[in-house]
């Protein structure tokens, strides 16, 4: 127990460990986008088959769920805004949705012959990729927006309760 305490003692002070949370955050989001790009480009412009690119996508959504899971459960969803309405989920599903129908749409024309490249099959071929990941994208994000804001409604009921017991004391 003792051999315990001492690895895992701290000795850094406040600015070393936000120095430490910083790098720690940089690197997660730069494994997290190379590890999109590694799966987009290997599964949608490359054509490889599954079994090549399952496990950057695993590891990938492995991160995602995680990223999602922990903003919810400390009630914060990014340091630049708290207060994010529907106008902000519509433009971020839409933004999500029309970045994913660019790439699969480009991924796609490359596999299609010269007679399949036709302004309006591409237009066809974008709206299918587009109207269900915008549903799917919205739907996901009102999911999380109404786990967000109740979860960030018990912490504050729980910090006022602390706060009242303080004062009674």
């Amino acid at each position: 127990m003792n051999l315990w305490k001492r690895w895992c003692k701290r000795e850094i002070d406040e600015r070393q460990q936000a120095d430490l949370n910083r790098v720690t955050g940089y690197g997660y989001w730069i494994a997290f986008w190379l590890l999109l790009a590694a799966f987009v480009v290997e599964a949608v412009f490359l054509k490889r088959p599954v079994p090549e690119w399952i496990v950057e996508w695993g590891i990938f959504m492995i991160l995602a769920v995680y990223e999602v899971a922990a903003c919810i459960r400390i009630g914060v969803w990014s340091e630049g805004r708290q207060n994010v309405g529907w106008k902000d989920l519509i433009r971020y599903s839409l933004i999500g949705s029309f970045l994913f129908s660019v790439i699969m749409t480009a991924g796609s024309c490359l596999g299609m012959g010269e007679e399949g490249r036709s302004v309006k099959d591409l237009a066809v071929l974008f709206g299918a990729f587009f109207v269900p990941m915008a549903i799917l994208m919205l739907a996901g994000l009102f999911v999380a927006w109404k786990l967000l804001k109740w979860r960030r409604r018990k912490l504050e009921e729980a910090f006022a309760e602390e706060s009242e017991d303080e004062e009674n004391k």
